[in-house]
């Protein structure tokens, strides 16, 4: 399970890590990466397709679920986010 954790937090970390507003070290702002890395993490590890399909059966009511996600209030600290990630690969490198 953390392998499998790992291995989707890995695509979604680089691009943070990579985003100017986070080069920046201080991060006094989200990132607009972190947001849409969020989405799409909460999105991929949420049950699967078959989860998705029975919350929003219909590509309208699949677009409105995205949107929604896309336009709440959103305050993430990158720092945060990224150690979870470090913290899972960690554990997976340690057999824990």
């Amino acid at each position: 399970m953390e392998s499998r954790n790992w291995m989707m937090l890995r695509p979604i970390n680089k691009p943070i890590r990579r985003d100017r507003i986070y080069a920046d070290s201080e991060c006094r702002i989200p990132p607009p990466s972190l947001r849409i890395a969020k989405i799409f993490f909460a999105l991929a590890a949420s049950g699967g397709t078959l989860s998705l399909q029975r919350q929003e059966p219909t590509g309208a009511l699949a677009d409105k679920l995205v949107d929604a996600r896309l336009s709440a209030l959103f305050n993430a600290d990158a720092h945060d986010y990224l150690s979870v990630g470090t913290v899972a690969r960690l554990r997976t490198l340690c057999g824990r």
